[in-house]
């Protein structure tokens, strides 16, 4: 005799023991994904080939790290919420404020004057009506006493790691949004210039001109793009301690054999300074931004109380 079905309806009920992962979210089988393991491998070879080392951070992070740095990033609405040992905490949306952190937390401008840490690895965002995203994330961040050489290694690192990868339409824009004083003088430049262009300006670069001017190099609208064609640039307002940092970074890339393109409309997001650059994949249908890299002392200075230099992507 056969053993009996249980009936899902009755006292104790059956449950499926089918448990598949959350909507949104992803396994990586490095076994069975052959590109998954390519792809860490080489992300590994690279880092250890420039000297970067890889740090871990913690899955959840106090909810204070990361309202400050939304706060300083203008973002916002990206982490998801909870409770851990009777604070507010947070799964992290990125990777990048935890290292800013664990830099600062264990002291490590104490131990060695130049730090070059690698990271990796899974986030969780919130989107549109609570759905949840899935992310991999990975960069890299030099911190301390470092030169315009380190910058343009950084830079190649990832370079190199990109077309290893074998993505041959890759291209690398680069700026230089010069240091606070700078900053202040060209937005107020080009502030006034795109205020005599309000009317042709989407509500949303309306909004920057108050506050962030720079903002509106981020805009994807073609006509806001079209009134920026004839904006001021930002290497006119350079100082010459700028102007000559910045020729020192492009002559280091010249140096490196690492093709760019000088593109003084583009600026980074809130909260970067000086070197500004992008790394964009053209395909066919569209261009995808692969990632962005510049200085970050303003997110040490906001999430640490200290200002200590930072650079990466």
């Amino acid at each position: 005799m056969g053993r009996p079905k249980k009936n899902p309806s009755a006292s104790g009920a059956y449950v499926s023991k089918k448990i598949h992962s959350l909507e949104n979210t992803g396994d990586i089988i490095t076994a069975t994904d052959a590109l998954w393991d390519i792809i860490l491998k080489r992300l590994l070879k690279m880092s250890r080939a420039y000297g970067f080392s890889k740090v871990e951070t913690p899955l959840l992070e106090d909810a204070r790290l990361y309202e400050i740095f939304f706060e300083a990033s203008g973002k916002s609405g990206e982490a998801w919420s909870l409770e851990a040992q009777g604070k507010a905490a947070v799964l992290r949306p990125t990777l990048f404020p935890s290292v800013l952190r664990a830099y600062f937390q264990h002291k490590i401008f104490d131990t060695v004057p130049m730090s070059k840490w690698w990271y990796a690895g899974l986030t969780a965002k919130k989107g549109p009506k609570e759905t949840l995203s899935s992310d991999y994330e990975y960069g890299l961040e030099i911190f301390g006493t470092f030169t315009h050489l380190a910058e343009a290694q950084l830079i190649s690192a990832v370079w190199e790691f990109l077309v290893s990868l074998g993505l041959s339409d890759l291209v690398l824009e680069i700026n230089h949004i010069g240091e606070e004083e700078c900053q202040r003088v060209y937005q107020e430049a080009l502030g006034d210039y795109l205020n005599g262009k309000k009317y042709e300006l989407c509500d949303a670069c309306n909004e920057h001109t108050k506050k962030r001017p720079l903002n509106v190099f981020r805009c994807q609208n073609l006509d806001c793009q079209a009134v920026l064609s004839e904006a001021p640039t930002v290497l006119d307002y350079l100082d010459e301690k700028n102007h000559k940092h910045f020729t020192n970074i492009l002559e280091a890339l010249d140096e490196l054999n690492i093709p760019y393109q000088l593109n003084p409309l583009y600026s980074g997001p809130e909260g970067h300074s000086r070197t500004n650059f992008t790394i964009k994949y053209k395909s066919k249908a569209q261009t995808l931004t692969l990632g962005e890299g510049g200085y970050h002392d303003r997110y040490m200075q906001q999430l640490c109380g200290k200002n200590f230099c930072s650079f990466g992507f």
